[in-house]
């Protein structure tokens, strides 16, 4: 079982109400049993969303982007995305959230290294008196070849080898974290040049429930400690209940609106409040990053594959989906209506950047919905894409398509990958390194390659199912758009589904 096959079940080991899906009661799906799985739609509200007025540059534009920014618009996305400091309020809730986080690095933790590129920093307890964190993330899609992209730029003399690590997306200590890199700490003091280091986690783009467990902690533990005592009511229906009424272990776990009886879930959103507000986000993964790396420059790389593409690699990859509903078209049409309608009535109900967020976490319905509709949510990169940009800025986010990267002609690839060298302050590279970098498709990562570049065929998708999603990711390809300024992110070239 793959790390983020595991990570999607882990959540229902241990994180919101998976009560609801257990029927007759059983072993808790909150407990943790200390064993291997670590916690691993848009409804279409722009009607036409390729109508959607050009960008001004001007200042009377630059009011008009703002002031839109709550609206769902191509215009409100670019405004949500600009790039902001955190408040005040933000950083004390997520140093509350984070305390070990925070302890651990500058200034509580020690003083940067302001001569190092790489963010490092002194600390008087440790033997080798540096700690080091990633000067680089590649963050992801899945299925989108961002790790076969790393495996490329790692061979560059100046950079440090170092793996996934999906610290950011899970509740893992610092300390832990920062053990990672004390062999890229001690080669970077031996060497005669300045090296850098990164992190290539491809959970950590999407900062969906399941893959921001680290600042859930409250209402993880409310929804555990409930759950429990549900468990000691009978699995019965108290005598005189009208038909059809839940048993009283249900009606613990689940509430009951009409008798103001809250659930689990609700007792978990009073602890641990909601903070989405109309066209806005919750504190997620990209502010806890730009929290704890403070002023120090960090990269980030995203590379981004045709929304359909990566959704129906996601489904053929991960057995789970064929298992429910079956291998071929139509187990994906199966797959696609549930996932597609589920997310819509939550969007319909809580908002698109709410029901990205925490699907699961708004209510039993949306938590009983197989793998909380994981796949789809986290093909919708422009929800999450602002987060990214509005904490590091665009100058520090490269984004990408997997098309490009991966595109048979060997001067697009390389174009790719001197940008991203480009991006990491890598640019003295000869063409005659980039050819030996563009090669290592050939000897290393080729499991990611091979995903990435992976084809399907009109017999694979229904076009029905094909317009369905199309329709579905319209206005977020239209969001991404106007947040990255080209046209290209629509991919116009993409006509349905590719040839053989």
């Amino acid at each position: 079982m793959r790390r983020e096959h595991l990570v999607a079940a882990a959540v229902v080991a241990t994180v919101v109400l998976a009560a609801t899906s257990l029927g007759s009661g059983g072993q808790s799906p909150f407990v943790d049993d200390g064993g291997a799985y670590s916690t691993d739609d848009r409804r279409t509200i722009v009607d036409d969303a390729r109508d959607a007025p050009a960008l001004d540059a001007s200042e009377d534009g630059r009011r008009s982007i703002e002031a839109g920014a709550d609206e769902r618009t191509p215009l409100g996305a670019v405004a949500r995305s600009r790039r902001r400091q955190l408040t005040d309020d933000e950083l004390a809730i997520l140093r509350d959230l984070e305390p070990e986080a925070f302890g651990a690095v500058p200034p509580a933790g020690g003083t940067w290294d302001r001569a190092s590129k790489n963010p490092c920093f002194f600390v008087q307890a440790k033997v080798d008196e540096r700690e080091c964190l990633p000067y680089y993330h590649v963050v992801g899609a899945w299925q989108s070849g961002g790790r076969a992209l790393n495996a490329k730029i790692s061979t560059h003399p100046d950079v440090f080898q170092s793996g996934e690590t999906h610290f950011w997306n899970e509740d893992r200590p610092m300390r832990a974290y920062l053990d990672r890199y004390d062999a890229f700490e001690r080669a970077s003091r031996e060497a005669k040049r300045a090296l850098i280091v990164g992190d290539d986690s491809p959970g950590v783009l999407a900062n969906t429930w399941t893959e921001s467990q680290r600042l859930h902690r409250a209402f993880k533990d409310t929804v555990t400690t409930c759950w429990k005592a549900c468990q000691a009511l009978p699995e019965t229906v108290p005598t005189g209940s009208p038909d059809g009424s839940p048993t009283e272990r249900r009606r613990c776990v689940d509430g009951d609106a009409e008798d103001n009886v809250p659930g689990c879930g609700d007792r978990g959103n009073a602890v641990y409040p909601p903070r989405e507000k109309p066209g806005g986000h919750a504190l997620s993964v990209p502010h806890l990053m730009r929290a704890v790396y403070g002023d120090r420059d960090v990269k980030i790389i995203a590379v981004l594959r045709e929304p359909v593409a990566r959704l129906h690699a996601a489904y053929s990859h991960y057995e789970h989906y064929a298992e429910r509903f079956g291998a071929g078209a139509a187990g994906f049409d199966e797959f696609v209506n549930l996932f597609v309608d589920a997310f819509e009535e939550c969007a319909s109900e809580h908002g698109v950047e709410g029901c990205a967020h925490r699907f699961e976490a708004y209510h039993p319905k949306y938590e009983a919905v197989f793998y909380h509709a994981d796949q789809l949510i986290k093909t919708m990169y422009a929800v999450f894409l602002e987060g990214w940009l509005a904490m590091f800025g665009a100058e520090n986010v490269l984004v990408l398509r997997t098309e490009d990267v991966f595109h048979s002609d060997p001067g697009v690839r390389k174009t790719q990958l001197r940008k991203a060298l480009d991006h990491l302050g890598l640019a003295d590279v000869t063409e005659k390194a980039l050819d030996a970098m563009d090669a290592c498709d050939e000897e290393c990562n080729r499991d990611a390659a091979a995903m990435a570049t992976k084809k399907f065929t009109a017999a694979d998708v229904n076009p029905s199912t094909r317009a369905k999603l199309d329709a579905f990711f319209a206005p977020q390809l239209a969001d991404l758009a106007a947040m990255l300024g080209d046209e290209k992110w629509r991919w116009p070239e993409y006509g349905g589904v590719q040839a053989e």
